[in-house]
């Protein structure tokens, strides 16, 4: 019985791949998995390869072009990180009184026993306000790259990503080398989902806007009388 190929590999082929014959190379993988009775994770591991091989070359062919992708989306990330630092300093000028009301609203309400519980839900609420915030900032680059680097958009925004998780990578590990403690542990605990969040939100706003565009281009084709 043959089996078919995981479908989130074929999508994000479908979605990431950038090549002229990327349909092809879709139907030659299927293919292939089915008649050579492939693992799962050659088909990962094909799906990556081909939308790597047509980035990289898509890259090559349009330096200028990717250079302005990643300077444009870098610039785009740091004006949203300095909004979320800004954010956090204003949360923390007003965090002293509404924590003093809200553990004053708690210690009427629950015992102690539970106020610690009280006091996680609190600090949660807060990081949570921030990731949310960044996931909105991400949808935003990655439409921003897309629109303004069509017809190359794919190459485009994963190019930019790429960038974006490599240096997250470094500073994760040159924090971690250079100041081992507990305090940097957890700044990189909490800083790291952040701009995880943001990036993969990224990648989210990029491919909304590839279904936008496919979306006009179908209503756009006339109808054979």
């Amino acid at each position: 019985m043959n089996q078919a190929p995981p479908k989130a590999a074929m999508w994000l082929l479908e979605r990431l791949g950038s090549s002229a014959n990327n349909d092809a190379i879709a139907g030659d993988l299927i293919e292939r998995y089915r008649d050579e009775q492939r693992s799962q994770f050659w088909c990962w591991k094909q799906a990556a390869k081909a939308i790597g091989v047509a980035s990289v070359t898509e890259v090559r062919a349009n330096k200028l072009l990717s250079i302005r992708a990643v300077v444009v989306g870098w610039v785009s990330l740091l004006l949203l990180l300095a909004a979320l630092s800004k954010t956090t300093r204003a949360l923390a000028e007003v965090d002293l009184e509404l924590w003093t009301q809200y553990m004053l609203f708690v210690s009427r309400l629950l015992p102690r026993v539970l106020w610690a519980a009280c006091s996680d839900v609190f600090l949660w609420l807060q990081y949570s306000s921030l990731v949310l915030m960044g996931c909105a900032g991400g949808l935003c680059i990655g439409w921003l790259v897309s629109r303004l680097h069509r017809p190359h958009e794919k190459a485009a925004v994963l190019l930019f990503l790429a960038s974006v998780c490599s240096a997250i990578a470094l500073w994760t590990v040159s924090v971690m080398l250079l100041a081992p403690s507990a305090q940097t542990f957890r700044q990189v605990y909490s800083a790291c989902p952040v701009l995880l969040s943001i990036a993969f939100s990224t990648l989210l706003g990029s491919g909304l806007l590839c279904l936008f565009s496919q979306a006009n281009k179908r209503l756009s084709i006339p109808r054979s009388s």
